[in-house]
């Protein structure tokens, strides 16, 4: 079964949500364990965001599951089973995976004159 979100979204559209519709914004998959986390669809923070890599294949990696594309800037996904967050700040939060582990960190700013979304993953 897919969700819809962001329904009055689609009335409003901009130059690059137009694009979004063929990536589906909004549309995913049902978690199957009830967790459905965002998290930012780019690695790291450099300008242009564009340059940035996809944080899918890292998701994926670390044994997340892509439920789909939240909006512009961020993956709705569900964690693996044993994972957690801890917010460190307004803006930060880290994800630990099972073994108590910092598996990445997350930063999100969802400001209307700045909106940045990106994860990190630590250096071993």
């Amino acid at each position: 079964m897919k969700i819809i979100r962001n329904f009055f979204k689609q009335f409003f559209l901009t130059k690059e949500e137009k694009l979004a519709l063929k990536e589906n914004w909004g549309v995913y998959e049902e978690s199957n364990s009830g967790t459905e986390w965002l998290l930012g669809r780019r690695q790291n923070w450099h300008i242009p965001h564009e340059s940035n890599p996809d944080s899918k294949p890292l998701l994926e990696e670390l044994g997340f599951r892509i439920l789909g594309i939240a909006d512009n800037m961020r993956y709705c996904v569900e964690p693996p089973k044993g994972f957690k967050k801890e917010q460190l700040s307004e803006c930060w939060y880290r994800i630990f995976n099972q073994n108590n582990e910092v598996a990445l960190s997350a930063f999100e700013k969802q400001e209307p004159w700045d909106f940045r979304c990106f994860i990190t993953v630590p250096k071993k």
